[in-house]
């Protein structure tokens, strides 16, 4: 199983930022093998998010606008570890501490 380090985190809602973190893992537990953790920096940019994963020689950017829906942030950081062929298409991805109506 993958794992994610926040660097930094910078989306000023403390609900929502821990929300990001939980999808951002949720979405890297489905990935891998890595031999060291993804690095991972969520940058605030007033109308959306800039989360940025990073491992050794290499770093990918993605964007997800505010306000952002529960599953958003999985959804977006799952399509981007897809797309790089880190992660099994066969596997399912679930979010299960997510309220309804957040």
């Amino acid at each position: 199983m993958a794992q994610v380090e926040i660097l930094r985190n910078e989306v000023p809602d403390a609900t929502l930022a821990r929300r990001f973190e939980r999808e951002i893992a949720a979405a890297i537990a489905h990935a891998g093998p890595f031999e060291a953790p993804l690095l991972c920096t969520i940058l605030d940019e007033g109308l959306h998010a800039e989360i940025e994963i990073e491992l050794p020689g290499w770093t990918e950017r993605i964007l997800v606008s505010y306000p952002a829906r529960v599953g958003d942030v999985r959804r977006a950081v799952a399509s981007l570890l897809r797309d790089l062929g880190f992660v099994d298409e066969g596997r399912s991805l679930h979010l299960v501490d997510a309220p309804r109506g957040s």
